[in-house]
């Protein structure tokens, strides 16, 4: 029975073994990148945290047998660049990278920047004598020599809505969609009044249609019989308007499909609501009752990607985990630059075109007009899709 008990003693001690000899690293916001990392001499950041990871590693250190751990203390760190993963950082099933928090700490990795330097009062002739006094502004803060641009915010932890025609993420329904014009018709309203938005050049108009959404940079609003037509920007313009699926639905027994205009100052007249001025960088605020702007904590994203893992079919980056860890504060700038009209699961569209003779011939009678799901499409179009590449997701 002794023997039994200490056999079995010995198999749970070699159990246990590896994570005895693991390798540790900690990270601190007081710590300092040229302390060694230990629990006592922190470091000040991940990065440096996976180099030495890393150099264990190469040097095939004692520290590397049981795994090694990178253990984050509570707090914020901020990345000015994306945390860089490669096939050297690799672990192995008995010997992974396992990047978490210190028990008990909720660390949080941030793509963001704080602004700073708030002021009451706007004389920005967009906006109506009503709010001057109730829109704060400030300037973006420089990384380098640019001014940060953004499409989120947030203030006190909280995301804030871009100003928008509707608060709350409202919507409205189109009139009528014209693939040969490349325009959609909407109501004349008092925010969709083509005077006050003439000079909205940075104006988007956030499209619903079916199970996707586009998101389209205006290029002019027109009257015309008492409605507004607009017409977009490309590349997005003709891509909205050439792929054939989903497209908006006029008619439909729900009725028309559903609209927003959004990012202009002359949208900007809801609590809650933000707006930022291109090429000036310039912040505006419509704050909330209980928001205090002299001391709330502004943040808006200064990256789009907060991990890049970089690895081959041959050389691949594996065994490395995130644990406890919490992402936040990422931008996706796409739409800015380039709208964003897609088919589905977000990939954006880069080409369309019509076909002069319908079908495909592996998929003929999918594709003729008179098949139940194309009885309502009169055009044909081909689409390809941009693969999307591993990041961390950011909303628009």
């Amino acid at each position: 029975m002794k023997k039994t008990f200490i056999y079995l003693s010995f198999i749970i001690f070699l159990g246990w073994f590896p994570s005895l000899f693991a390798g540790e690293i900690y990270v601190s916001l007081q710590g300092n990148d040229k302390n060694p990392g230990t629990k006592e001499a922190p470091f000040n950041t991940l990065n440096r945290a996976i180099k030495q990871a890393r150099e264990w590693r190469r040097l095939n250190r004692p520290e590397v047998a049981g795994g090694i751990y990178i253990r984050l203390e509570e707090g914020v760190y901020a990345q000015r660049n994306s945390l860089f993963l490669r096939p050297e950082d690799s672990g192995t099933p008995d010997s992974p990278t396992v990047i978490c928090a210190v028990d008990g700490a909720h660390p949080v990795i941030s793509g963001g920047v704080a602004v700073t330097g708030w002021k009451r009062g706007c004389n920005h002739p967009a906006i109506p004598e009503k709010l001057k006094q109730k829109i704060w502004s400030a300037e973006a803060p420089l990384i380098g020599n640019r001014r940060v641009e953004t499409r989120q915010m947030w203030v006190n932890g909280h995301k804030i809505q871009r100003a928008a025609q509707f608060p709350d993420g409202g919507l409205e329904r189109m009139i009528d969609f014209n693939p040969e014009e490349q325009t959609i018709t909407i109501p004349v309203s008092q925010s969709v009044n083509p005077n006050r938005l003439q000079n909205a050049g940075q104006l988007e108009m956030i499209v619903h249609q079916r199970w996707a959404i586009a998101i389209l940079r205006v290029k002019s609003i027109d009257v015309k019989d008492g409605q507004a037509v607009v017409r977009f920007h490309e590349p997005e313009s003709h891509l909205e308007f050439a792929h054939p699926w989903p497209q908006p639905v006029i008619g439909g027994e729900k009725g028309n499909s559903s609209f927003c205009l959004t990012n202009a100052l002359e949208l900007l007249d809801q609590p809650g609501e933000w707006f930022q001025e291109y090429p000036s960088g310039t912040i505006y605020y419509y704050p909330q009752a209980s928001e205090n702007m002299e001391t709330a904590e502004v943040i808006i994203p200064a990256l789009e990607t907060l991990v890049t893992i970089d690895g081959t079919l041959s050389r691949p980056v594996k065994h490395i985990q995130f644990n406890g860890i919490t992402f936040a504060h990422t931008s996706w700038m796409r739409p800015s630059f380039q709208g964003h009209v897609t088919l589905q699961g977000g990939f954006p569209l880069l080409d369309a075109y019509k076909l002069q003779e319908p079908g495909l011939p592996e998929k003929a009678e999918l594709e003729k007009t008179d098949h139940p799901r194309m009885k309502r499409r009169h055009s044909q179009a081909c689409s390809q899709q941009e693969p999307l590449t591993p990041e961390i997701p950011a909303s628009f």
